[in-house]
């Protein structure tokens, strides 16, 4: 554990309305320790923990009190299946222009994505974070996140502000992501603790 800092990563995150949900203003928080990472505020009442050592990914839902846990291997499988749905690797082109946001000098690109779930993102990168206590679980869901649009992995260092137009199943999502803090103070272990009283919810099979 002496290895690696701790690190919290605070983005203001803006996104229109999908599905039912209404439009959403607020902030995500990234937390990581150790072997142990968490997302908080993902999503509406949504937040998952990654565990590296027993390879396990928790999906915990704060309004039904409830965290569904996925192993690596099912995560996947499901990445498989959405392979096959269609869905491509990210492609990335740089664009030649650099700008400086809340104090990061950094480098623009635009990445798109096709088949179930397209998308185009502008992101501006900047390698001046020290991202490396953030790669190990990269690897644990990049996988997955190919399906979704993640950046590709030859793009190194992190985005302080990102832009993207997703379309999902015929509808379409705006989405603004932009830094906000960056700390290496000590984390509580207990960030990582899903509360006792949660239900936990079985994967459902996934049909080939």
């Amino acid at each position: 554990g002496s290895l690696f800092a701790d690190l919290t990563i605070v983005q203001k995150v803006e996104s229109s309305g999908v599905m039912g949900q209404p439009p959403r203003n607020g902030t995500m928080t990234i937390y990581i320790k150790g072997s142990m990472a968490k997302i908080e505020n993902m999503g509406p009442s949504m937040s998952e923990v990654v565990d590296l050592d027993s390879g396990r990914f928790s999906m915990i839902n704060a309004a039904q009190k409830t965290v569904m846990v996925m192993t690596a291997d099912q995560m996947k499988q499901f990445a498989g299946m959405m392979g096959q749905s269609g869905a491509m690797t990210p492609v990335a082109q740089e664009l030649g222009h650099s700008k400086t946001v809340n104090g990061y000098s950094c480098e623009e690109y635009k990445v798109t994505t096709s088949g179930m779930v397209s998308s185009e993102t502008l992101a501006c990168i900047s390698d001046q974070i020290d991202t490396k206590d953030m790669e190990r679980f990269r690897k644990f869901s990049e996988d997955l996140s190919k399906q979704f649009g993640g950046l590709p992995p030859e793009i190194k260092g992190y985005p302080v502000v990102s832009d993207a137009k997703i379309t999902v199943m015929g509808q379409n999502i705006t989405t603004h992501c932009e830094l906000v803090s960056v700390s290496h103070d000590a984390i509580a272990d207990s960030i990582f603790v899903v509360p006792s009283d949660y239900q936990v919810m079985e994967m459902p099979k996934m049909q080939q």
